[in-house]
């Protein structure tokens, strides 16, 4: 019983984490294309910044919401068993 929990908790670990790297790398680099933009135009406004990462965190939640789905339900049929 306790190798199946420590089985389960590991497993539910190892899905999130995979699940928030696609989201952290969107942001890192819209961070960087939006600083590099700021300078070469001297818009120095934090709001843009902002949009644009969270632009890029809802493109790629879009773009790979079956795949999380499907790594959610899995993680969900593995727990209840």
């Amino acid at each position: 019983m306790r190798n199946e929990v420590l089985d389960t908790l590991r497993e539910s670990f190892r899905v999130l984490f995979l699940l928030q790297v696609p989201l952290i790398v969107a942001g890192v680099v819209a961070g960087g294309l939006s600083a590099a933009m700021q300078m070469l135009t001297s818009l120095h406004d934090s709001s843009v910044g902002y949009a644009l990462k969270i632009v890029a965190c809802v493109a790629v939640v879009g773009a790979m919401f079956a795949s999380y789905l499907r790594a959610l339900k899995e993680l969900m049929f593995m727990a209840l068993q």
